[in-house]
């Protein structure tokens, strides 16, 4: 992408400008770069696709969606809750 030799090279340029429109930050800015042409970007691609490895070229596919959640650690074990006992609370109120 950023070889001079690269058909893309004009879309990933070495210096580029920020367009602030009113903010602080660089993180912020809009960075003004060219739109990249769709079909340069598909044919050039297309022509890498045969030096990927088989791992890769699965990556590349559309598969099903997979759920991921976070759970408990089945090895973890629960710490019991102690339970406060309000009564002692109450009498203080009345």
């Amino acid at each position: 992408m950023v070889s001079p030799d690269s058909s893309l090279s004009e879309y990933y340029p070495q210096t580029f400008s920020l367009d602030y429109n009113f903010k602080k930050n660089d993180w912020e800015a809009v960075v003004l770069i060219p739109f990249i042409n769709a079909e340069a970007l598909i044919e050039a691609t297309n022509n890498l696709e045969s030096h990927l490895t088989p791992e890769e070229k699965s990556r590349n596919r559309f598969h099903e969606p997979e759920k991921l959640s976070y759970g408990k650690h089945p090895g973890k074990k629960k710490k019991k809750k102690k339970k406060k006992k309000m009564n002692s609370f109450f009498k203080i109120l009345y």
